[in-house]
């Protein structure tokens, strides 16, 4: 482990994370952001009429903007007018991760709000009411018509955003510098593969997706070198052979026990001796922390996140050694298993 980089890696949640907790100030924060409020601002402090004009806001409405804004700590009077916070300044060069935060929480609010009582009580019945999952349709995924593109892209953009700012923490956990063929079944748009391959100049990634994901994947990553995709449903086939590494990142969650138990049996069958599996994956969200608006995608999904300690117990059935579990918070718990064939 890399802690320096870590360190680094886990600043921007840390930054962003007191902007985005809070419903009204964060859903405040997400308009000020389309109208373009924030990015006037952030070129300095402005006048309410300049900030009226760059938002198109009439007076009434950017005075409750700005109420909102200052109650979530995001700006501050300034004898011109307003300003940014110097706490808001400091998470402002990791926008683009608020963004991808609040975006998330946007979708998932709704089902919340509705269905807070199935959540509780019955996975199934939530999973049957809910509208979350009328966004991940994987089974749209299988094709690559324009329409199952477009679709599969709605989900593939979340998801990149929130890898983009993931992966480095990953980096920080472990060297990949030993290993040249690494195999990312569900790889999405190849998002963790670009910073792994610019990272590791010896070491080449394959992507295995299904193939509209594969499709807009190879946009996603355009000429970047060493990255291949593999348009595979790993229901159906066995994972290709000739790789050191194989890497499950946020996929295991998405399938049943008895599936991600085979999809990691196929990874021991795939591997040489000496090769290894990592699986990088949320795990269950903590009942003594406290949870705000930036999780509530993360807590639709609760249900979903295992122990890490289980992966780990499933890894050593299979016959993998040096089982490891290094466990890291984001802004939700996250978790590196890694073992050896």
């Amino acid at each position: 482990m890399d802690e320096a980089a870590l360190e680094r890696a886990l600043a921007p949640f840390r930054l962003t994370a007191p902007f985005t907790r809070h419903y009204p100030g964060a859903h405040a924060l997400a308009e000020a952001l389309r109208c373009g409020l924030v990015q006037r601002l952030a070129a300095g402090p402005a006048s309410h009429a300049a900030l009226a004009a760059a938002a198109t806001l009439p007076p009434p409405g950017l005075a409750l903007l700005l109420a909102l804004l200052r109650g979530a700590e995001v700006t501050q009077p300034d004898p011109g007018g307003e300003a940014l916070s110097s706490g808001f300044r400091a998470a402002l060069p990791h926008l683009a991760l608020m963004q991808a935060k609040l975006d998330a929480a946007a979708l998932a609010l709704p089902d919340f709000h509705a269905h807070l009582g199935p959540l509780l009580r019955d996975r199934a019945g939530f999973m049957a009411q809910a509208q979350i999952f009328a966004l991940y349709r994987y089974d749209l995924a299988l094709r690559e018509d324009a329409a199952a593109l477009a679709a599969t892209a709605r989900w593939m953009a979340l998801t990149t955003a929130l890898t983009r700012h993931e992966a480095p923490v990953l980096l920080a956990l472990h060297d990949f510098s030993a290993t040249r063929r690494l195999l990312e079944p569900g790889g999405n748009s190849g998002e963790m593969a670009l910073h792994l391959t610019t990272a590791h100049p010896a070491l080449a990634v394959t992507v295995l997706d299904l193939p509209a994901v594969c499709v807009l994947g190879r946009r996603h990553v355009g000429a970047a070198p060493r990255i291949a995709f593999d348009a595979t449903d790993l229901r159906q086939q066995p994972l290709p052979q000739g790789h050191d590494a194989v890497l499950f990142k946020s996929m295991l969650h998405d399938w049943p026990d008895a599936e991600a138990q085979r999809f990691l049996a196929l990874a021991h069958a795939a591997l040489p001796p000496g090769g290894q599996v990592l699986i990088f994956e949320r795990t269950p969200l903590p009942a003594e922390a406290p949870l705000g608006y930036a999780q509530m995608q993360d807590m639709l999904f609760h249900g979903f996140y295992r122990p890490p300690e289980r992966y780990a117990e499933w890894l050593a059935a299979l016959g993998f050694a040096a089982v490891a579990v290094q466990p890291v918070a984001l802004d939700v718990p996250f978790a590196l298993v890694s073992a050896r064939r």
